[in-house]
């Protein structure tokens, strides 16, 4: 096989903020090359112990910068990058402590759940030895977590459990104890009752999300999608109209493994479980729920969409609740730019004895259900993955090249074109890999100085893992599917602008492909019709 100029994935995925590592091989060796990643919000994925988490899991900011503005200081004095840190490098803060409310704070908007906070700590000078402490502001109030810093660097621990939320995060002095001055660097405050290891963070949202859904690592690529339904985890809040079913929050473990799925036991027949929303024009939606029986055995219910007045049906899935987490979806159009209503249950499809659990409730604009986009009191924006690379005309063949990917098909119906792969100079010159708008098709084209070298139609992909690459060259391109040669071109076409950038996942500003790319590779050559089957075969 010829040498690769550039590879993404491939079960090699090194996350960074703000970038994902690429890499070439060269004579053997891997030679780094970071991807540019920009969301601009935070957002969830399928962890390797197939549990869900927000991206990153370090739920603060700026986690090393105790000096940022996101740091509220108190009777304090905070210094920066004065002490060598764990890592080795000089960018441990040191922080005065002269009393109880010596303090570096940070506002937080969290849920219900279980938290663990960390930091790594270490005494510089004291004049009183004594005990320091985290300090959560929890469903309200604050609760302590007493820690006792040495001389040396360790890693200290706290946990807090939210029933409503948790809206701020402190280290800070203790009555009567310790006084001196600490250095401090690697704050973490994460979901669950486990100190991950350590993340570091700025403004943490520009994370690539690597996702294992699939059963292996890939990169998950999505539009702007926002949660119109709120307190998406919370049923038993007013939010939440409940006819004939009683609530029992934060009965068991949920899908993102804290105890937070509750327990919904329907008291009467045609029960159900619903919250409305403002629909705004004929537009598609998707709502999406996890559920799972409580009773020890299956049953069938169903969730519905309907306006609210005047009342019209508009659709409804019946679905079949086992004692393992689904996650369960329809897509409906909105009647007209009024109250409508989304629901578990209703219509003598809930009976009493189907005792269930609930958990992440979503509703979202769009013809799918994306990743899960978690709310309380508002609705949540989780803004499109994009993912880019500029100034590598030298990474791209300009004459000829192959551009390869392997990537997952759900067989679902999406709002637009979504893109794979894409080198390009600009609109007149550029080579993609996309999934056509609406059909489970896909297409490959060549574009060079504004004409239509070669475009190959009607990939028919299978539903799961696909491998695709198109080989330009004038007058001797093709098209390769799961090891398939399936169409070839002789046209002639030469590039009049450079192609020097590449989009994994979109056209960098649109487009997005709504799914999970386990590689993406550049070849400067085109490669041989042996070596295309070879790349793209499935065994």
């Amino acid at each position: 096989m010829a040498d690769t100029s550039l590879i993404i994935g491939n079960g090699n995925w090194a996350v960074k903020e703000d970038s994902l590592l690429g890499y070439n091989i060269i004579q053997g060796k891997y030679v780094p090359i970071e991807m540019n990643v920009s969301r601009a919000t935070t957002a969830t994925r399928v962890n390797n112990a197939g549990l869900i988490e927000l991206v990153p899991r370090n739920l603060l900011t700026y986690s090393e910068q105790f000096d940022n503005a996101s740091w509220t200081q108190a009777s304090t004095t905070v210094t920066a990058n004065t002490v060598v840190a764990p890592n080795g490098t000089t960018t441990a803060d040191t922080m005065t402590i002269s009393d109880s409310n010596s303090r570096v704070l940070q506002t937080l908007a969290l849920g219900a759940g279980t938290y663990k906070a960390s930091v790594y700590v270490k005494v510089i000078s004291q004049t009183t030895a004594g005990t320091l402490r985290f300090v959560g502001i929890v469903d309200g109030s604050n609760s302590t977590v007493n820690f006792t810093p040495t001389t040396e660097w360790q890693r200290v621990e706290g946990t807090f459990t939210a029933a409503i939320g948790i809206t701020g995060f402190s280290i800070r002095g203790n009555a009567s104890a310790f006084v001196g001055t600490i250095a401090i660097w690697g704050a973490q405050l994460e979901t669950g009752n486990v100190a991950t290891d350590y993340f570091p963070t700025t403004d943490r949202f520009d994370i690539p999300r690597v996702d294992y859904s699939t059963g292996t690592a890939s990169l998950l690529v999505e539009p702007t999608r926002t949660n119109l339904v709120l307190y998406s985890e919370q049923f038993d809040n007013a939010i939440w109209t409940k006819s004939g079913v009683t609530i029992i929050a934060n009965n068991t473990t949920a899908p993102d493994g804290n105890n937070t799925a509750d327990l919904v036991t329907p008291t009467s027949l045609d029960s159900s479980l619903r919250q409305s929303f403002l629909a705004v024009g004929a537009m598609q939606y998707n709502f999406s729920v996890y559920l799972r029986s409580a009773t020890g055995s299956s049953f069938s219910t169903a969730i519905r969409a309907w306006r609210d007045s005047p009342f019209q049906n508009i659709a409804n899935s019946v679905i079949t609740v086992t004692t393992e987490w689904q996650r369960f979806n329809f897509s409906f159009t909105a009647l007209d730019s009024s109250t409508h209503i989304v629901a578990i249950g209703a219509g003598s499809t809930l009976s009493t004895g189907e005792n269930f659990n609930a958990w992440g409730a979503q509703l979202e604009v769009g013809s799918n259900a994306t990743s899960y986009i978690p709310t309380v009191a508002s609705q949540l924006q989780r803004n499109a993955d994009v993912i880019t690379k500029t100034g590598i005309s030298s990474l791209i063949g300009q004459t000829e090249g192959t551009l390869y990917a392997e990537f997952n098909n759900t067989l679902m119906t999406y709002v637009g074109n979504g893109y794979l792969i894409r080198i390009f100079a600009d609109a007149s010159n550029e080579v993609w890999i996309r999934k056509e708008s609406g059909a489970n098709t896909y297409s490959a084209r060549w574009k060079a100085n504004g004409t239509d070298v070669y475009t190959q139609l009607n990939i028919p992909v299978i539903n799961g893992n696909n491998k695709i690459a198109i080989a330009y060259k004038s007058t001797n391109s093709a098209v390769y599917l799961n090891g398939n040669e399936i169409g070839t071109n002789g046209n002639t076409g030469t590039f009049s602008a450079a192609p020097s950038q590449i989009a994994i996942g979109s056209t960098s500003t649109a487009d997005f492909f709504n799914d999970r790319i386990k590689s993406a590779t550049l070849f400067q050559t085109r490669l041989s019709k042996p070596q295309c089957e070879t790349l793209t075969s499935l065994i």
